[in-house]
């Protein structure tokens, strides 16, 4: 690795803004098991790559970051602005939703709220019934864990509007109305 490493130094010395070579050494830095460093050195290579506006390259720069750090929100933030940036509302919805779970891992429930709301609002534009109802639970559940049960009882019942037959909302409802007092709704339920 020492050799490899030399020889990409000299590489970068002689077309410094030649960023393969950039990357050659990050992936060298990986299989050295210096990954904080590698994961510095991938983000300025994405940073390069968008200021030149190629942004598939830098899509394809963060996604690889991404992969070695699924945990870090700020760099899944970039990516979603530049997919954004692109129009491309697909990808940007699958890392909102990404990053609301990540949020929740990491026990941050105000970020994991925003960024699921701003899911939602994607999905209702491309009108994806499916992912609007899997945002919903999620931020349904986050409400739970707050013991915000007056929103959560409202997300369940938007849930039970577009999708009547879900079974997972009526248990969870049902068991709000039941720690409410309310035994007749909760068993109409």
């Amino acid at each position: 690795f020492l050799l490899a490493m030399d020889e990409a130094h000299q590489a970068v010395e002689q077309a410094p803004s030649y960023l393969p070579a950039h990357v050659r050494m990050a992936e060298i830095m990986v299989k050295e098991g210096r990954l904080r460093q590698a994961i510095n050195k991938y983000y300025i290579v994405a940073r390069v790559y968008l200021i030149r506006e190629e942004y598939e390259r830098a899509i394809s720069v963060l996604n690889e970051v991404i992969e070695m750090a699924p945990l870090d929100t700020a760099i899944r933030q970039e990516l979603i602005s530049v997919l954004e940036f692109q129009g491309r509302s697909e990808d940007a919805l699958t890392h909102y939703i990404q990053l609301g779970a990540t949020y929740r891992q990491l026990g941050n429930v105000d970020g994991a709220t925003e960024a699921y709301v701003v899911a939602e609002g994607i999905a209702r534009r491309m009108s994806d019934r499916a992912l609007v109802l899997q945002i919903k639970h999620a931020l349904a559940d986050i409400n739970m864990v707050k013991l915000d049960t007056r929103r959560a009882q409202r997300l369940y019942e938007e849930i039970l509007e577009l999708n009547p037959e879900d079974e997972r909302s009526y248990r969870q409802l049902t068991e709000i109305l039941l720690n409410q007092g309310n035994n007749v709704e909760a068993m109409k339920r």
